[in-house]
């Protein structure tokens, strides 16, 4: 796929294949709402052991969120922007902190953090 067939297009698919369609330092700002953890399932042909959001525990949820954004950094320009909204989840009653959790892993990968 040209960089021209990828203007205002909506890519369909699990992020960590649909981004090799991207050249990188591509894209100004990505706009996303990745799937909580253990929130639901997103698809019905993809196999729960490798969805985003259906891992076995949270620093498996980590790894494979902060290395889809790994990813998508190097599709973005170097002024590039990514705004993330991400819901936390509960267990035992209490919250996880896992929008907190993965704003320091990302910071931990290299991105700057300007606001929550």
């Amino acid at each position: 796929m040209n960089d021209d067939n990828l203007i205002n297009r909506v890519l369909l698919g699990d992020v960590r294949e649909a981004c090799k369609k991207i050249p990188d330092l591509f894209i100004q700002s990505i706009v996303t709402s990745p799937p909580y953890y253990g929130h639901r399932k997103y698809s019905k042909d993809q196999d729960l052991a490798t969805e985003i959001g259906r891992e076995v525990n949270l620093s498996e949820y980590l790894h494979n969120i902060v290395g889809s954004f790994s990813l998508l950094k190097q599709k973005l320009k170097n002024n590039g922007l990514l705004w993330l909204n991400l819901g936390d989840t509960y267990r035992n009653k209490s919250l996880l902190g896992v929008p907190w959790k993965v704003a320091f892993a990302m910071q931990d990968d290299g991105w700057i953090l300007r606001s929550d």
